[in-house]
């Protein structure tokens, strides 16, 4: 059985074109949402100014919000399917990492 995809009413189908589309650069600019995020994060843990940490949260903290808007953008032209899980698979994986978090962290 394949998996069942989310996608909201009056979902758009991707276009296929060789110009560049509103789909193309709402995918670019999710990437790069990405892509400035893992680079924040970086630099937020290693600042080493308590000033400057809290500057780069703080630009973090913006770009999760610019992410989100994008992605809610995206999944509401139906151009970022998300795959829906059943509840049992979802307990399993739950399981699975309170487990190894149980090994990894001292009580």
């Amino acid at each position: 059985m394949s998996p069942q995809m989310l996608q909201p009413p009056g979902a758009q189908a991707i276009p296929e074109t060789t110009s560049i589309s509103d789909y193309d650069l709402a995918r670019d600019a999710l990437a790069m949402e990405k892509y400035i995020m893992s680079g924040l994060n970086i630099a937020a843990w290693e600042a080493t100014s308590e000033q400057l940490h809290n500057d780069l949260v703080h630009m973090l903290s913006e770009t999760h919000g610019a992410n989100r808007k994008l992605f809610e953008y995206l999944f509401a032209k139906g151009w970022y399917p998300v795959e829906a899980e059943d509840q049992p698979k979802l307990d399993q994986i739950y399981q699975m990492f309170a487990q190894a978090k149980g090994k990894q962290m001292p009580h």
